[in-house]
């Protein structure tokens, strides 16, 4: 049984990898944003509301961390992993 053949051609990837990129500075700005707004609210708070409050900044921006942006770059790696091998075999395959 032959496995079908996967088809993916260098300039998608190029162009997936450059929506991934914009998807990657839109999420930045909203975290920004968002970041900026949060810290405004508690900044005439002290004792320990201000450090529940910082605390679950932090968490927030952790989640953020490890829920978008690190696996936004991971992919954004692997996508230039992946142009890097194609064009690599594109290249040796025309060198006939």
């Amino acid at each position: 049984m032959s496995q079908p053949k996967l088809e993916i051609h260098l300039d998608e990837l190029r162009a997936a990898l450059a929506d991934f990129h914009h998807y990657q500075g839109q999420a930045e700005q909203i975290r920004k944003t968002v970041d900026g707004s949060i810290r405004n609210i508690g900044g005439g708070w002290w004792g320990e509301a201000r450090t529940a409050y910082d605390h679950t900044i932090q968490q927030w921006l952790g989640d953020y961390q490890s829920m978008v942006s690190v696996p936004l770059e991971n992919l954004i790696a692997w996508f230039n992993r992946m142009i890097k091998i194609m064009e690599h075999a594109e290249a040796t395959n025309t060198k006939s």
